[in-house]
Formats: C-alpha cells, structure tokens, sequence
C-alpha cells in the first residue's frame, strides 16, 4: 500500500493526484513514520488533524458535519465514557482460538454471512442512540496474521496482513470513514454507517431473507450487480488516484451503503517493500476481478467472464496499472499457487484452475 512522499504528508491525503515518479522505500518509511507521528500527537492532544479525508455526508451515519473536525469524530467526554465501557465489554466477550478456526460474523444490522478471522466488532448504540461501530484486533489474532501472511506469499501474493501492534496505525492511515479518539491500542471506533457487506450483495443476495436497512439488496438483478461492481471500481480508482494501493482488494472487504456506494474497508494488508506501487494498484484490480467474477457465478450460475471484466475495467482510467495488469495476468500457475490453491479459493471463492485462468485471460486481452 505504497505512495510517494508527496502524497503521503500532504494534508489532504485523499485528495486527487499522481506522484510524479516512484518513492524509494526509505522515503516511503520516512514519510509514514511523519503521518504517524501527525496523527499520534493529535490524539495525545484531544485536538483535530489535516491528515485524512474531508468530511462526506455519506459516511457519517448517525453523525452530522459539525461531530466532524478535519475528518475526524468528536465525542464530548460523556458520550466517550459511554463508548469505552462497551469497547471493554467487547474486548471481554473476544475469545482466542475460536476465531483462528472458523472466524467470526462480523457484526450486522442484517443476516450477514462474512467472517473476520483477525478482528471481533460490534455496533455500538450511544445513550442518545446514535451508533458507531467497533473494530477490536485480538490476541488470537498474531497466530492468525502470522499463518495468512505465509499462505499468501507461499501462493506468490508478495502481501501480508500487519501485525497487531502495527495494526491500529494502518488502520488509521487509510481508513475510508472518519474515527473517533479511543485509547485502547487496538481497538478502532467510527461511525457506523447501514450497510451491506458486498459479497453478500453480490454472491448472496437470493440466501439472505433479511436485509435490514439495505432493502435494495434483495432482488438486485444480474445487471444490476454489474452496476454495483462499477461502482466498487470507482472507490478503487479514486483510492489509486489518492497515490496508494489497498491490499486484498476483494469483495468481502468492501461495503455498499443505502445509496449504493462502495466503501473499501479492513485496511489492514499491505504488499511487500519492493512490489512497485504500479504493480500493487494492478493486484488489487486482479484481486478484485477474481472475486466479483466468482461472486456473480456463485448467485447467478454463469457469468460471461469476458464481459463482467471488460466492463469493469472500462472504469478504471490508470493505462500504466493496466499494462502491469496484463503482465502479472501472464505469469504461468506456479508450483507454490498449485500447492496452495485451496487458499485461492477461499480467498477470492475461484471454483477451478479453469475459471482461475478464464477470469485472467479476460483481464490480459482488455483493450480500451
């Protein structure tokens, strides 16, 4: 999840705007290890920080723009005492090897069907009934972050989850939704927008019976899907135009609200020091083929492959990722992706080799 130093210690980080050349790792570093310090000291001070976002209505939730300084929430000293007492309940309730081995249903206001293997959360309700929404990476978690990073670069990924003393800091730098001040090391709050995890939208709409506030989801057409996967490609374009490369890039990790926007969530994955941020950018787009791809044929049946991702990509305006695309479309199924393809498939839901290779060749032969 690499950016030149440019767009690193900018104030508006999010904002628009292509480096001008490559970052070397160490000006990389340098410039992370200042957004952090940015960052930590306003924490420190209870004051707001020009690192970040600006403020969207869209992704306030219960929350207007005057909770919001600089793209961060603020809570008044009784409404955070409030929050910290259920962080702890949720800090208790998190248990230790049960999520390494089946993970947890991330917290929902409908039947969601996504697990979290790294993090517990749970929706908050406020006294004056507001909501936001806590993230907690648990102890458990190091065994976890330790096994997924091996499996991914034995399968030739060249990316990893953080590790958990690391993990509050990444989520920070790239979070898609304003935080708010908690003092716990790991444990994130935010506001807790409805939503829909996109996965479920796509791959298990017909399963799910209740939706709750999401009442689109439910009979979202084929075609419809597609609109909502050009939707997911617009957050990814505007994230890739930001100077950064996400990490995983796939549907579980993503988010459609009552409006139908995509919000890229769990930041937590970031590629290895020397995959260039061109070639990142190009395998966060094949994550994401991978996974809308199998996430249409597991709802619909059959999918035109070539179709879905032709479309997609019709969105995506980077030619220069797009030619890194097609390249790390061309490497052959190598011995290590061979040996643990079985984590392919539970990571992007590819069925087979067959579907595997059909779903790169479309994305290797798209030309404008």
């Amino acid at each position: 999840m690499w950016k030149s130093p440019e767009a690193s210690t900018h104030k508006e980080h999010f904002t628009k705007g292509e480096p001008s050349r490559e970052s070397t790792p160490e000006e990389r570093d340098a410039a992370l290890a200042e957004q952090r310090k940015i960052i930590d000291d306003s924490w420190k001070k209870d004051e707001p920080t020009d690192v970040g976002r600006k403020v969207d209505t869209s992704i306030l939730g219960d929350f207007s723009p005057g909770d919001v300084r600089h793209g961060r929430i603020v809570l008044n000293e009784e409404t955070r005492t409030a929050v910290e007492e259920q962080v702890r309940k949720l800090k208790k309730s998190a248990g230790y090897f049960k999520p390494l081995a089946n993970g947890t249903p991330i917290d929902a206001a409908y039947d969601i069907r996504v697990n979290n293997f790294s993090t517990h959360t749970k929706i908050i309700v406020l006294p004056d009934g507001r909501r936001m929404f806590a993230v907690f990476a648990h102890e458990g978690s190091r065994i976890h972050r330790a096994i997924d990073g091996f499996v991914k670069h034995a399968t030739g990924l060249r990316m990893g989850k953080v590790a958990r003393d690391d993990w509050k800091p990444a989520f920070e730098e790239h979070a898609r939704i304003p935080l708010a001040k908690t003092d716990d090391p790991y444990t994130v709050l935010m506001p807790y927008v409805p939503n829909v995890n996109a996965y479920d939208a796509i791959a298990n709409n017909k399963k799910i019976k209740d939706f709750g506030e999401i009442t689109w989801a439910k009979d979202i057409t084929p075609e419809m899907k597609l609109e909502l996967l050009k939707n997911i490609m617009a957050e990814v374009q505007d994230i890739h135009e930001s100077g950064i490369a996400w990490g995983e890039c796939i549907l579980q990790n993503l988010i459609l609200t009552e409006s139908q926007r995509a919000i890229m969530c769990d930041p937590e994955v970031r590629y290895d020091e020397d995959v260039p941020l061109k070639e990142a950018q190009a395998r966060d787009l094949k994550d994401l083929l991978l996974s809308s791809c199998t996430a249409l044929r597991k709802s619909e049946g059959a999918v035109d492959i070539k179709g879905t991702v032709h479309a997609m990509l019709d969105g995506y305006k980077d030619d220069k990722v797009l030619k890194e695309l097609r390249k790390i479309c061309k490497i052959e199924f190598s011995l290590g992706l061979a040996v643990t393809f079985w984590n392919e498939k539970l990571r992007t839901g590819v069925e087979s080799r067959e579907e595997y290779n059909a779903i790169l060749t479309a994305a290797r032969e798209y030309k404008r």
